[in-house]
């Protein structure tokens, strides 16, 4: 009987030492505790029972032996359920200590991980901070850029463009987005074709290319545009589209044909400058030949008492001296002189020059003419006057190139009562010789008729013309203080009217107060090394009164000066001459006779020459043809000068 409560307690009691070994095994104090206490408890519990039947049992008292026994079978089980509850328990542990072994792991795999994205995240914020950065640079760049800059996708659609291109243009890169077509619309005609092969080849080509053309900005303005287009690639070859930079480039165009003109221009005047060369050479010996048939047809008029012969020698006379101005006007195109206006009559001029032109216009023009028959008397350099009818002709001419035409100049006799101004000159209400060139040619447009008069401003291609012509017409006219209109429409061919003063009838009478022809008998010596040129010098000298000593060698001429300087009152030398040059002989003169009067003669003579001659005290020079009344008043001016 007592052995049922011993063991009881003993199972109640390893009970209760196996709920303390549960709060080591689950860390759980306060549970596992209170139920250690409980089952403790519950022992002390049997312990008193123990007591209370041993007392009973010392009393006689009757003892209850079932509920011992149940007792018992609770402890048993008691302990049994916690003995079985422990290693679950323990389970539990050694579970937990691999979830937390796991967890351990997984939690520093998870720090790892979170440790790489950590650095990722800040190597990615680095990058985007220096894309951030290179983005605000290529932006600052392209903003501010003087090109105008824009990006195509691959399928063609614009990605980006540079506020340069109002500035550029004339229209905002809004515009541009909402119209793609909108380079193309203002690209030049012209240039239209060539940019839009080159665009369609942009896309298949792998390389840069580069396009210059024009483009008509928003106020109708022509620029040049220098077009480079590169593709772009990713790094690993995907095709990102394009880059474009259009650079305005139209001062360096200008400039391009501003070199081009004065190249021409150079090319031109060192043309003219041979030319000059050459007419010079031709111009001194023609005038050479002329100078004789002059002065023997003068003395022949003179002294020839055939009247049915009269005629035909001032027909040869005429000729001849149409034959020197020629020469002259050839000479004065090759080369820069100062103007000499004279009293002329226009209608003469004009037609000699048509006389010139006529071979030189092509047979689909017809050449009419409609000149006044007098009257038409001005003041003008007639070799200006010749440039200004050659260029308006030649101007006429060319606008009716390409097809059949009409070139009608006439000259007529106008009277302005009404003040007019056009091209930068008023012409003034007079009396006028007014000069007319008409064409049936293109025309001219607005735009154009404002700036024809404008210096190397010209409409033709390169090659055919230098942009001086109308300029040079414009500067003659108003230096002989007339006028230039023009009318034209295109399409309906062009009218320039040129208004020269007309000379009153008190200026014409004093070309019809022709003097005699001054004498002398003074003493000459006379150098020419052509002698026809002496003989018909000394000829006309000797019925002037004057005694004549000739030679055709300068240094015969100069050993007689040295022989007898006193002898002499008057040289006459040719400037162009074999061992003795006319400026040579004169310096050996003047340094013998230092008050000499000498008279140079040339066939041409360039301004440096003239300069010279000038700059040594030489009192006259007489240009070849010599005409008689020329030199007989020359003498006379170099004579009477005290």
């Amino acid at each position: 009987m007592y052995a049922v409560i011993i063991i009881s307690i003993l199972l109640q009691f390893a009970a209760a030492i196996l709920a303390v070994r549960l709060v080591w095994i689950t860390k759980t104090t306060i549970s596992w505790l209170f139920i250690a206490a409980a089952i403790f408890l519950m022992a002390l519990r049997r312990c008193f029972t123990f007591y209370e039947w041993y007392v009973h049992e010392q009393a006689g008292l009757p003892l209850d032996i079932s509920s011992e026994t149940i007792g018992l079978a609770t402890s048993l089980f008691m302990l049994a359920g916690v003995a079985l509850i422990a290693p679950l328990f323990l389970d539990i542990k050694r579970s937990k200590q691999g979830l937390q072994e796991r967890v351990k792991e997984k939690t520093a795999q998870l720090k790892d991980a979170i440790d790489d994205l950590q650095l990722e995240l800040f190597e990615r914020q680095q990058a985007e901070e220096a894309l951030r950065k290179s983005e605000e640079r290529f932006r600052t760049l392209a903003e501010f850029t003087y090109d105008w800059e824009y990006w195509l996708s691959p399928e063609g659609y614009y990605n980006y463009i540079s506020p340069s291109v109002e500035r550029i243009t004339g229209y905002s890169r809004e515009q541009f987005l909402q119209e793609p077509g909108l380079l193309e619309r203002i690209t030049h005609p012209d240039d239209r074709e060539r940019v839009n092969q080159h665009v369609l080849a942009e896309p298949a080509s792998e390389e840069s290319h580069t396009v210059e053309f024009r483009i008509i900005t928003k106020n109708g303005e022509d620029r040049w545009i220098s077009h480079v287009c590169q593709p772009v690639s990713s790094v690993e070859g995907r095709n990102l589209g394009r880059r474009v930079t259009n650079r305005n480039v139209t001062r360096r165009k200008k400039a391009e044909a501003e070199k081009t003109q004065l190249e021409s221009q150079l090319r031109q005047a060192q043309k003219m400058e041979a030319i000059g060369t050459l007419a010079g050479g031709i111009a001194h010996d023609f005038n050479n030949i002329l100078s004789p048939i002059i002065m023997y047809t003068e003395i022949a008029l003179k002294t020839s008492q055939d009247e049915d012969l009269r005629p035909y020698l001032d027909q040869v006379l005429k000729s001849s001296r149409r034959a020197s101005d020629l020469v002259r006007q050839i000479l004065a195109i090759s080369r820069q002189t100062e103007p000499q206006r004279i009293i002329m009559q226009l209608g003469p001029l004009v037609k000699e020059t048509l006389k010139l032109l006529r071979a030189s216009f092509p047979a689909t023009i017809d050449l009419r003419q409609r000149l006044a028959p007098n009257g038409d008397w001005i003041l003008a350099d007639p070799t200006e006057i010749y440039q200004v009818v050659m260029n308006l002709c030649t101007n006429a001419a060319h606008a009716m190139a390409d097809m059949n035409g009409v070139l009608e100049v006439s000259l007529d006799l106008v009277d302005l009562k009404e003040e007019q101004s056009a091209f930068g000159m008023t012409i003034k209400p007079g009396a006028y010789v007014r000069f007319s060139v008409k064409d049936t040619g293109h025309g001219i447009s607005p735009e154009v008729l404002e700036r024809i008069f404008e210096p190397y401003f010209t409409t033709k291609e390169i090659g055919h013309g230098t942009g001086l012509g109308l300029a040079l017409v414009h500067s003659i006219v108003q230096a002989c203080n007339g006028g230039v209109t023009v009318i034209s429409k295109p399409g309906r061919g062009t009218t320039f009217q040129i208004y020269f003063p007309r000379l009153k009838a008190e200026a014409l009478a004093e070309l019809d107060n022709i003097t005699p022809v001054p004498r002398g008998c003074e003493r000459i010596l006379l150098v020419d090394d052509e002698a026809d040129i002496v003989s018909a010098v000394q000829t006309y000298l000797g019925q002037a009164g004057y005694t004549v000593a000739p030679f055709t060698d300068s240094r015969e001429a100069l050993a007689a000066f040295q022989s007898g300087p006193s002898d002499f009152d008057l040289v006459i030398t040719d400037l162009t001459m074999p061992h003795l040059t006319g400026l040579d002989l004169a310096q050996e003169l003047l340094r013998l006779s230092p008050r000499l009067p000498i008279i140079i003669t040339t066939g041409y003579g360039d301004p440096g020459t003239i300069d010279k001659i000038k700059a040594m005290g030489i009192r006259e020079i007489i240009f070849k043809p010599i005409i008689p009344r020329d030199l007989a008043e020359a003498i006379r001016r170099v004579l009477n000068v005290p």
